[in-house]
């Protein structure tokens, strides 16, 4: 049980050391929304890696992307 607790507060540290942080494209590594929250788990050239947290009973919008093929 104990050993839960620290994994929690481990992960609060981590988001708590990006928040305010920014990527190499000037957009935030972690940030809290409506909907939920999110962190940038990694980027390179051509991709980004994002945890998306979703709150209960709220959800996402669609995106289409014009220049992807999805």
């Amino acid at each position: 049980m104990v050993e839960n607790y620290i994994s929690v507060y481990e992960e609060v540290l981590r988001m708590e050391d990006k928040r305010g942080r920014t990527s190499a494209d000037g957009s935030p590594l972690y940030d809290e929304r409506p909907w939920g929250s999110f962190t940038v788990l990694d980027e390179g050239a051509g991709y980004k890696v994002k945890r998306i947290e979703v709150l209960p009973h709220k959800r996402l919008s669609y995106q289409k992307h014009a220049h992807r093929a999805e």
